[in-house]
This record gives structure tokens, C-alpha cells and sequence, in this order.
């Protein structure tokens, strides 16, 4: 894939010489490490975003509840019927 867009950041000079350095400690370009640190956090974010994230309390009285039976009439009528479907 073709690379024409531009990202342009500003940082102090201490921020570029440690960015620098550490691009130079990895044996890749700044504008390589930058990208690739960028890409690991949006890796990180997206992961996160696909997630549920609760305490184990609050997980545990979840599938707790899922688990309880529910007695509902109109429900197991539903699924006792004949389908007017059928997957092919």
C-alpha cells in the first residue's frame, strides 16, 4: 500500500533525542519506530474497544444469572414450536 499521507508532530528536544535514541537502539528509522510504536497502541485500544471489561465480583453474579433458570411460558413455547424455517 502506497504511503502518501503525513502525521506531523511536535515534541521538545529532549523528547526527539530520547525518540532518536531508542529508533537507533532498535536499528530502525525514528519515522519506523514512531509508526510502530503508533500501531501497538492502536492495536491496544482497538483490543480494548472488543472487550467487556468488570471486576470479578460483578463477572461471577453475571454468569451467575445466566445460569439461574428462568421459568418464562411465552420463551419455551417458542422454542417447543415447529420452525418456519430450516437452514439449508
Amino acid at each position: 500500500m502506497s504511503k502518501t499521507e503525513r502525521i506531523e508532530l511536535r515534541v521538545s528536544a529532549d523528547d526527539k533525542a530520547a525518540i532518536t535514541a531508542a529508533a537507533a537502539a532498535e536499528q530502525v528509522t525514528t519515522t519506523d519506530f514512531v509508526r510502530g510504536a503508533v500501531f501497538d497502541r492502536v492495536e491496544h485500544v482497538r483490543a480494548r474497544a472488543d472487550r467487556t471489561v468488570m471486576p470479578a465480583a460483578q463477572f461471577d453474579a453475571l454468569v451467575a444469572a445466566l445460569d439461574a433458570s428462568d421459568d418464562n411460558p411465552n420463551l419455551a413455547r417458542a422454542f417447543a414450536s415447529r420452525r418456519r424455517f430450516v437452514q439449508g
